[in-house]
């Protein structure tokens, strides 16, 4: 019995079913420009992995369905995207299992997300 456990622990790990995360939520931009790229990142680590836009871009005050699959189990996520002159806006600390809507706004120059 203790093999078998063993096996199939080794399975999931190896497979990449026991550390993944899967998230689907819908995104409002309301920064006030076009988001150009969108990055998420276990939070703190900085390691953005591939953009996840399904289209070339968000413009603002537009709607978008996003799915986010990566091979890292975090509960906390940050948020990165690209205007279109380049420039980088991150959200800090998302935990994207608790989110269904998610808004994207910039207040005083500072980035702030709403969500439900």
């Amino acid at each position: 019995m203790r093999t078998i456990l063993f096996s199939l622990l080794l399975f999931l790990h190896l497979t990449g079913f026991a550390a993944a995360s899967d998230y689907s939520f819908t995104l409002i931009n309301k920064t006030g420009f076009e988001i150009i790229d969108l990055f998420f990142s276990p939070a703190s680590r900085g390691d953005w992995g591939e953009e996840v836009l399904t289209v070339d871009t968000i413009p603002n005050k537009e709607t978008m369905r996003i799915h986010v699959s990566r091979k890292e189990n975090a509960e906390i996520w940050d948020v990165l995207v690209n205007d279109e002159q380049g420039i980088s806006f991150k959200w800090p600390n998302l935990n994207l299992s608790e989110i269904s809507t998610l808004v994207l706004t910039i207040k005083g120059g500072q980035p702030m997300a709403f969500y439900e």
